[in-house]
């Protein structure tokens, strides 16, 4: 009897034959996988395979050796007096790259604690952190050797997603400094869809982290009239948006900022402090939030100016942009969703990414069709909060000059008319 190898449940018979002693080993291999036990094979040669249990005391035993024209078994003891093992040395960094390289492969950023447990749950066996990164490793690099040769295909990349991608911008830029052969630099895609939609109904709000979009793609005219562009405080971006887009209102990322700031300033209650001060929504209520924080730490109200408030703080954003962001979530979220896509050659990469943006669009586009009304979810709670909050103010008319809102026995601020009902900042 020949052994099945693609059977469902694989059993050892006296006169089971195998194709060689490899095959027979790795069916006892499998087996010890299977069944928790650790085997130990003192004899393993090409014409002869000689395997016994670990445990002490165990009969289990089983060999087989090589007759003309096959390899037939000669001995079996089936016959186990031992417990399962926790720590089954079959259980090879190779075992676990073939057995979880999917689940590697689509998360290569899967952490070794969870890898852990999912060892134990289908092996039973208490795995180190350094198996499991050479598992990682041996998946990573399978990975890259089925890539290998994609740096040499960029320029046909490039040429088939403009063929089917019509109006989109792909550029590839060459190392300069390397002249005696091409090497490749980095590549920029800015899909067709992407920029129509944009273009048709986004708020020109702009998220730059690292890199720096070009104006013709998003059409940003007039100098960066009506844009906002966040980014974090790299000098090379504030130069580029200061000379290209001047107009744009040029926001810093506050999280950025109170990264370095909290390297002097640590104390929870300072970070509620400095928050306040950045979200305060016009001027007398930022005055009011730093004099807090002046009381508790002067040197920290002091080293929060060192960046222009007109960069980072509610109070000082233009008005008309529809856009109250104090921080450059945008870059950290499409950081965040293409981490994945980081661990691949260009070509890889890129198809990661457009996969992405493939399925998120009509994902989008069918949770928006649920809608009722012209206000998004999250913004109509947002905005049915504060009608709730409307009804216990109390409005005083002053006429042109404006009118005065109370809101419980305290709160209190005074609005002007701003260009014919414009909405104006309170307490301006």
């Amino acid at each position: 009897m020949v052994y099945d190898d693609s059977a469902d449940v694989k059993e050892f018979e006296v006169g089971q034959a195998f194709h060689d002693s490899r095959q027979f080993k790795q069916a006892l291999v499998n087996y010890g996988l299977k069944h928790f036990k650790h085997l130990i094979f003192p004899k393993d040669e090409r014409t002869r395979v000689l395997a016994k249990c670990s445990w002490i005391g165990c009969p289990w035993s089983i060999y087989g050796s090589l007759v003309p024209s096959r390899s037939e078994w000669f001995r079996y003891h089936n016959v186990h007096h031992c417990v399962p093992r926790r720590n089954n040395k079959l259980v090879s960094s190779t075992v676990i790259a073939e057995k979880y390289f999917r689940e590697i492969k689509d998360n290569p950023g899967w952490r070794i604690e969870k890898m852990q447990e999912a060892v134990v749950k289908d092996f039973l066996v208490d795995v180190s952190e350094s198996k499991c990164k050479r598992a990682k490793k041996i998946v990573m690099e399978r990975i890259v050797d089925g890539t290998n040769g994609e740096y040499a295909r960029v320029y046909d990349y490039h040429l088939e997603l403009v063929r089917t991608n019509p109006g989109s911008t792909v550029a590839v830029t060459l190392n300069p400094d390397v002249t005696d052969r091409p090497v490749f630099e980095r590549m920029y895609v800015c899909l067709e869809g992407c920029k129509r939609g944009f273009l048709a109904g986004c708020r020109r709000v702009v998220g730059l982290d690292g890199y720096f979009l070009k104006s013709a793609d998003i059409q940003i005219n007039n100098q960066g009239d009506g844009c906002v562009v966040i980014s974090d405080q790299q000098k090379g971006l504030i130069k580029a948006v200061s000379e290209i887009i001047p107009n744009a209102e040029h926001r810093m990322c506050e999280r950025h900022i109170y990264a370095n700031w909290r390297k002097q300033h640590r104390d929870k209650i300072f970070q509620k402090l400095f928050w306040a001060c950045a979200k305060s929504s016009d001027t007398i209520q930022f005055n009011y939030n730093r004099a807090k924080l002046a009381q508790k730490r002067p040197d920290g109200a002091k080293d929060m100016m060192k960046t222009a408030p007109a960069h980072w703080c509610r109070a000082n954003f233009r008005l008309g942009y529809y856009c109250d962001s104090v921080e450059n979530n945008l870059c950290e979220s499409f950081n965040n969703a293409i981490m994945r896509a980081k661990k691949f050659p260009v070509i890889s990469s890129m198809e990661i990414m457009r996969s992405k943006v493939m399925a998120r669009i009509p994902g989008n586009k069918a949770k928006s069709q649920g809608w009722h009304g012209t206000i998004c979810p999250n913004i109509f709670k947002k905005l049915k909060l504060n009608v709730k909050r409307s009804n216990i103010c109390t409005v005083l008319y002053n006429g042109d000059e404006g009118f005065e809102v109370q809101e419980g026995e305290h709160r209190r601020c005074i609005a002007k008319y701003y260009n014919q009902w414009r909405g104006k900042r309170v307490g301006q």
